[in-house]
């Protein structure tokens, strides 16, 4: 098997770091993959000892076949370091799995990851390969389509990353002007066009909400598994967009048996499960609102 290089993202969160790392290293494969690391510098003073425990972490790692890590003189800031780091990696090897420091990983991560890169390598409709599943029912246990194309721990080629819009205003007037608005937001269940709306008003830096929406107008698909292979340890607030909740909080699958191809088309199935999961956080979530709210009016 030709494996596939590992993208490695830190900044400034060493507890993450390294729990993460030590995770990867449990992967059978991880003996035989290169390990490229892009460490982004410290925005500001204060977080400049962090950024130094992280890159102790980084270069005393060891285990992997081969590693090389990028330290970024200045400060990229996250979107720039994923894109270009994607970029140079993609340019190299064709195809890249994709992790930051709070993806944790399952120790049949790099095989699934593999295997699906192989079997679909010359399906151009697909658009990459997800590590992680979200929370939903999924009876039939197996794997599954989306038109979503998600960024915790996963998978792409070179032919799909050379897709890559940048241009959030560009996405944004595709979407209005083909009235894809509600599509994209899982017919309005979750709004994924306010928060890329959100970037063009400069008030994130998603690069990707960017891959979401260049995807969605291609028209691609992301493979699913049935339970996840990563779980993501960033929803603490320690991340740069993160918020605090456990609503993402997935079973990781305990067993694995090689992937086999499945016909490229999306699942109605899933779809239909993401929207009743996006439904029920929504109405959480304004529901807390509310309380806040009403806790605000009393506080004055």
């Amino acid at each position: 098997m030709n494996l596939s290089p590992i993208a490695f993202f830190v900044y400034n969160r060493p507890h993450h770091t390294i729990f993460s790392l030590e995770k990867l290293l449990q992967n059978n494969l991880a003996k035989y993959s290169d390990l490229i690391i892009f460490s982004d510098a410290a925005r500001n003073k204060s977080e400049e000892n962090k950024v130094i425990l992280v890159r102790k972490i980084i270069h005393n790692i060891n285990g992997f076949r081969s590693k090389k890590i990028f330290y970024r003189k200045k400060n990229f800031g996250l979107a720039k370091n994923f894109i270009n780091g994607i970029s140079l990696v993609c340019k190299k090897y064709g195809r890249v799995i994709v992790l930051e420091d709070d993806n944790i990983t399952s120790p049949y991560f790099l095989q699934y990851m593999n295997d699906a890169l192989d079997i679909y390598k010359k399906d151009y409709k697909v658009a990459s390969i997800s590590g992680y599943s979200y929370p939903i029912e999924n009876k039939s246990k197996k794997y599954y389509f989306l038109r979503l194309a998600d960024s915790w721990g996963w998978a792409t080629w070179k032919r799909s990353w050379n897709l890559y819009e940048k241009n959030g205003n560009k996405i944004l007037k595709n979407l209005k002007k083909n009235n894809l608005v509600s599509e994209f937001n899982f017919e309005n269940t979750f709004n994924f066009f306010k928060m890329l709306k959100n970037y063009c008003l400069k008030k994130n830096n998603s690069w990707s909400i960017r891959w979401y929406g260049s995807m969605f107008l291609k028209k691609k698909l992301t493979l699913f598994p049935p339970e996840s292979y990563v779980d993501n340890i960033g929803m603490d607030q320690s991340g740069i967009h993160s918020i605090k909740t456990n609503d993402y909080k997935s079973k990781i699958i305990k067993k694995y048996k090689k992937i086999k191809r499945i016909p490229v088309e999306e699942s109605k199935y899933h779809f239909h499960k993401m929207k009743f999961f996006f439904t029920k956080i929504n109405k959480k979530n304004n529901f807390l609102k509310k309380i806040k709210k009403k806790i605000n009016s009393i506080i004055k």
